[in-house]
């Protein structure tokens, strides 16, 4: 970092230090910290200046890549309390120091991530990372990795005991029925799940679509990343005044997307595999672009349990990759795009084009404070009419 950037920092942080007040001080808008027994507190002008100062870092190089806004804060405050302290204290070279360490960062982290919805066999590249068979054998490798780490620790008996205990409750929790995602990167430990959580969205997107494009339209597989879409059973009861009516019924879906061959291939023939590595090695094309941002939208919509948010995402998907033209409206860009490039012959592109501005119109009645209902069966477009 170049020294005017370093010197910039370092008068902020004078700033901050000589003008925050006692702990007790203003009121609900301060933001109050403790740090080594020295409290203090900031008022919204100067916590605004030290967030300029943590963003003027992340941006530095490949910092951002690394470490979470958290961990830089944390680093600078440090020198807030030394500054509190002593008001000679050398600031420069704390940030100097700092900047330093965080350019040294070469620690690799592989993040797993349960995987519901899925199922393969082997691994499986899509992207940044990879999906990876669960279960007891994938469970049994992380629980050895666990004791290699423990060895080497230097922690009381007792705490390593409670650590791995329940570590391995939450590898049973979380790996022994689902597939896995796995991530690998050279970062802080957040900041490598927060990067892990960012490309499994990516992932799931492509999934959902593979999902859409290999299994029938009508199959509600569920797929995310675990606690994103759940499944559990559920009780519910219905009473009048002389009967009652149990029932049992399953939230969420039972079926699953299998990662086997056959799936995998309509994949590549479709060239969405294709897509995937295309933005892992970052050379997307304008096209790429607009089609990863409908996939995006498209995979939202899959998601949704309530079908008019449904509805409403999927003709955002739409319009991503349909550009609207002069003097035309963008519902009968998309109606009639949408029939060019699902039918060919002229009958069936009007078929089409008039069921989608149907559901334009439903779409735009839910969006727009009507009250029409959307059915699960207004979300698929059969491409046979």
């Amino acid at each position: 970092m170049h020294l005017k950037s370093v010197q910039k920092i370092v008068s902020s942080l004078h700033k901050i230090a000589s003008n925050s007040e006692g702990f007790a001080s203003g009121d609900g808008k301060y933001s109050r910290y403790i740090h080594e027994e020295i409290s203090y507190a900031l008022s919204p002008e100067l916590q605004a200046l030290f967030s300029e100062q943590v963003s003027s870092i992340l941006n530095y190089s490949d910092i951002s890549e690394k470490f979470t806004e958290k961990y830089i804060s944390k680093q600078l405050r440090e020198i807030v309390v030394e500054l509190l302290r002593n008001s000679s204290f050398n600031a420069e070279g704390g940030i100097q120091h700092i900047i330093l360490e965080l350019e040294a960062q070469q620690k690799q982290y592989s993040v797993y991530l349960a995987l519901n919805g899925v199922k393969t066999n082997s691994r499986i590249n899509l992207g940044a990372v990879s999906i990876i068979p669960g279960g007891s054998s994938f469970i049994s490798d992380l629980n050895h990795k666990l004791e290699l780490i423990c060895l080497d620790s230097k922690l009381e008996e007792d705490y390593i005991s409670d650590v791995q205990k329940l570590a391995r409750e939450g590898f049973e929790r979380e790996f022994s029925t689902s597939a896995v995602i796995e991530f690998c990167v050279r970062a802080e430990p957040s900041r490598a799940k927060e990067r892990a959580r960012e490309e499994s969205q990516f992932a799931v997107d492509i999934l959902r679509l593979i999902s859409k494009c290999c299994l029938p339209m009508g199959d509600d597989i569920r797929i995310g990343v675990r606690g994103e879409k759940f499944t559990t059973p559920r009780y519910s009861a219905a009473f009048s005044e002389d009967s009652f009516h149990p029932s049992n019924d399953f939230v969420g879906s039972s079926y699953w997307l299998d990662l086997n061959e056959r799936n995998l291939g309509k994949a590549r023939e479709l060239g969405i595999i294709q897509l995937a590595d295309r933005y892992h090695e970052d050379r997307l094309s304008a096209l790429d672009e607009v089609l990863l941002r409908a996939i995006h939208w498209l995979s939202v919509a899959i998601s949704q349990d309530e079908p008019e948010t449904s509805l409403i995402t999927l003709f955002v998907a739409l319009e991503c990759i349909f550009k609207q033209s002069h003097g035309s409206s963008i519902s009968s860009v998309v109606c009639e795009s949408t029939a060019f490039l699902i039918s060919d012959s002229l009958e069936g592109r009007c078929r089409i084009s008039q069921g989608v501005r149907k559901l334009y119109g439903k779409r735009s009645a839910v969006s727009h404070g009507g009250k029409k209902r959307v059915t699960e069966g207004d979300k698929l477009i059969d491409g046979q009419k």
